[in-house]
């Protein structure tokens, strides 16, 4: 993101050093990754990657929030979490501080349903017609 600030660019190296690694093919075993190379296959179901800076929502559990307090608040994706199962570091936008969630939606305005045009609908309907 744009206003993702500069001073914790320091905190994302580790996400930064897993994707280099996993592009980066080992010296000594040329057909896997340097990562695969050291420390096994990379589990992508367990520690998706997504894409670093960007800005998400995050969920606040119940027992964190008051009765009719927001359910969400504003952060930036900071990395995946080594030591939990789909949970991610992020960094709220509104306090600065980092905080493990497992429940976050990425905004961005670049990332849309592709439009079904009109061509599609008849393709559907046929479809639907011969079944």
């Amino acid at each position: 993101a744009v206003d993702f600030p500069k001073s914790y660019w320091d905190v994302v190296l580790p996400q930064v050093l897993l994707t280099l690694n996993l592009l980066r093919k080992s010296h000594a075993a040329p057909t896997v990754s340097a990562h695969a190379h050291f420390c096994g296959q990379h589990d992508y179901n367990a520690q998706p990657l997504l894409p670093i800076g960007q800005s998400a929502e995050v969920f606040i559990r119940k027992d964190e929030r008051k009765s009719w307090g927001f359910h969400s608040r504003p952060a930036w994706y900071l990395y995946t979490s080594e030591d939990h199962y789909r949970t991610h570091m992020f960094l709220m936008k509104e306090t600065k501080t980092q905080r493990l969630s497992d429940t976050a939606m990425l905004r961005s305005k670049h990332l849309t349903a592709p439009p079904v045009t009109h061509g599609d609908r008849v393709v559907q309907a046929a479809a639907q017609l011969s079944a």
